[in-house]
């Protein structure tokens, strides 16, 4: 969704990776070992996971419609232009 906004809004093809989007990163990286040794994620650990990653989606794509201009460097959405 995100690629399509920066796409239509700002004539590019990038992808903003802010602070949220590398900390679900590092999250679902911590999480793969728990899933390969216990062949599961417990649930609420599951959950958060995905609140974490919706965060972070949202989080880009209000960045992306209330930015007049792409920013690239732009690291989340509490830190001004």
């Amino acid at each position: 969704m995100n690629m399509m906004i920066t796409g239509i809004k700002f004539r590019r093809w990038n992808v903003m990776l802010t602070i949220s989007n590398k900390v679900t990163g590092l999250v679902i990286f911590l999480f793969l070992p728990i899933l390969f040794m216990y062949g599961q994620v417990p649930t609420i650990a599951g959950i958060s996971l995905v609140m974490l990653a919706l965060w972070s989606s949202l989080e880009g794509t209000c960045i992306l419609v209330t930015s007049a201009s792409y920013d690239v460097n732009r690291k989340s959405i509490f830190h001004k232009q």
